[in-house]
């Protein structure tokens, strides 16, 4: 209960109690930030409340972690926000599909993992010089860490709405020859979303 204290209450206190409601109302806020966002960038085949869960998993997960990367810094920092936006990614894509369509397409989760581990770790490299995290223990510096993570994982999901393709655009597409012999590939949908 008090990890963010490192389970020390007697020589790191927090007696309002507000270190926990200001890192569970960033990975809240940072869940509508991701809910919203993939509703609104969600594919024909994704219904709302699908991308909306999705997102919001999503969002929740890459906040924790990024928060997680600031606070541990170096090469560990690295590995939490590749790890969180493989998770977050995966996660939020799986569960969207399943809910929208009731089947999941394994290419898409995949290629949702890599898309929210790049994400990620561009939110990591700004948030990294913009950031003044402090503290003395782990849970300290994550309690520095969790509003500039938000505020990171907010802009990064801005610019990749506006600049990158959804990857639940990503379209199996079967052709048939003059043969009759079918042929699957992967075509990515780069219209507007």
């Amino acid at each position: 209960m008090y990890a963010y204290y490192a389970n020390n209450t007697v020589m790191h206190v927090d007696p309002s109690g507000e270190s926990f409601l200001v890192i569970g109302g960033a990975i809240l806020l940072g869940g509508l930030i991701g809910g919203f966002i993939g509703v609104v960038s969600r594919s024909d085949d994704e219904t709302v409340f699908g991308s909306f869960i999705g997102g919001f998993i999503n969002g929740a997960v890459n906040t924790t972690g990024l928060a997680a990367a600031l606070a541990t810094g170096g090469t560990g920092a690295f590995l939490w926000a590749a790890g969180s936006g493989l998770v977050g990614g995966g996660l939020g894509s799986f569960v969207s599909q399943y809910i929208s369509s009731g089947h999941v397409k394994l290419g898409l989760v995949v290629a949702s993992s890599l898309y929210s581990a790049t994400s990620n770790l561009l939110a990591l490299y700004g948030a990294k010089y913009f950031a003044d995290i402090y503290g003395v223990t782990w849970g300290e510096k994550f309690v520095s860490a969790i509003i500039p993570s938000l505020g990171s994982f907010v802009i990064t999901s801005t610019i990749a709405f506006v600049v990158l393709p959804n990857p639940n655009r990503f379209l199996y597409v079967q052709n048939t020859s003059l043969f009759n012999q079918t042929k699957s590939a992967l075509k990515i949908d780069f219209s507007w979303r």
